[in-house]
């Protein structure tokens, strides 16, 4: 597969007057997990004191750096968006501005698509982040672009790539490459962690699941799941969540909270209020989709054009009432995982501690 080209050259120092360099530091790893438990702490106590609509810091910021993609899972979000798989992406020199502002808020940047690696500037973008801005950067990939980016996959704190059965039956071929290139990267890359996300769907073979579970935690490979948003009330097959316990008490290699995976038997119920605050979301033109990350119409302008915490602002005014009819039935775990550090303190620190350290 013949990868898009990437803007030739060094990346130049940062002057945006919006950021000033961290000092450096001998130990940047232990000291982002540091800031990032201060983060947690600090969110938790306001909370406690002001309710559910306080005004949170991020744990991350995840951001659709564009919608292009190269496969069409039939449960992606993309095909519901205004702009479905056609957007791609901002300049370099706007995604620059935008990462300056993500960068006064947190230390963590999460970036998605459509398919990441397929933006023109990808490898940049990344460098920025890392050599001077000293973003952590973590992605979301379907892993069929992943050798021909070693370079910037080095360079990541977390690479979660995506892999189910809906996919290996839709793209037999992508899906054997991507295990391809994801041993290629496993063997380059021996200390980035990994993490492979799952969409379970409703006629899902329990079975093949779970043996593919097996065999990624014998690997080493951190799992994660979602639940397909259209599959219907009812939980997961019992057999599924068994087994993700037992590979999270053998393991550890399960990344989840014990309380989402319990939800997992029965996700008709209505969830708990979720903190998308917590775990905020920008689509291609970096505009804070506030407060669901599936509803793209729910956004009240871009980080390009104000900082996070009037974005912030103006979006809690227009859309932040809870709860929301939408929630019934809600599958995404991540965001569920958010609510569990506010309601359940010491579970959602410890799990979130783990993903740090990783």
């Amino acid at each position: 597969m013949t990868s898009l080209t990437v803007l030739p050259g060094p990346v130049a120092a940062d002057t945006h007057p919006l950021y000033s360099p961290p000092r450096p530091h001998p130990h940047p790893e232990p000291v982002a997990t540091l800031h990032a438990l201060a983060n947690m702490g600090r969110n938790l106590i306001r909370y406690r004191i002001h309710g559910p609509h306080a005004m949170l810091r991020p744990l991350f910021i995840s951001w659709e750096i564009n919608s292009v993609c190269n496969l069409r899972c039939p449960y992606c979000y993309l095909h519901d968006r205004s702009y479905g798989f056609s957007d791609r992406g901002l300049s370099f020199e706007d995604i620059k501005k935008v990462l300056c502002r993500i960068r006064r808020v947190c230390g963590d940047v999460m970036l998605l698509g459509g398919e990441p690696f397929l933006h023109p500037a990808w490898d940049a973008i990344v460098a920025y982040c890392r050599n001077n801005l000293k973003l952590r950067v973590r992605c979301i990939t379907n892993g069929t672009r992943l050798v021909d980016h070693l370079d910037s996959v080095r360079q990541l704190s977390l690479l979660v790539v995506s892999y189910d059965q809906k996919r290996c039956t839709e793209y037999p071929e992508a899906m054997a490459d991507m295990r391809r290139q994801l041993r290629a990267v496993t063997r380059a890359c021996p200390d980035l962690a990994i993490l492979v996300n799952f969409v379970l769907c409703a006629d899902d073979d329990p079975g093949w699941v779970i043996d593919r579970f097996e065999r990624f935690a014998r690997r080493g490979l951190n799992i994660f799941v979602n639940v397909d948003r259209h599959c219907g009330p009812g939980g997961v097959d019992r057999r599924i969540v068994d087994a993700l316990r037992r590979i999270k008490h053998q393991t550890g290699c399960v990344h989840m909270t014990d309380t989402t995976l319990n939800r997992l038997y029965d996700t008709s119920r209505t969830a708990p209020f979720c903190h998308p605050t917590l775990l905020p979301v920008l689509d291609p033109r970096a505009r804070l989709i506030y407060p669901c990350c599936y509803y793209d119409e729910q956004h009240a302008g871009s980080l390009l054009d104000m900082d996070y915490d009037t974005l912030l602002r103006v979006s809690s005014a227009r859309y932040g009432r809870y709860p929301f009819d939408k929630c019934a039935a809600c599958t995404t775990t991540a965001y569920l995982d958010a609510a569990v550090t506010v309601r359940k303190p010491v579970e959602g620190i410890r799990h979130y501690h783990g993903l740090y350290n990783h």
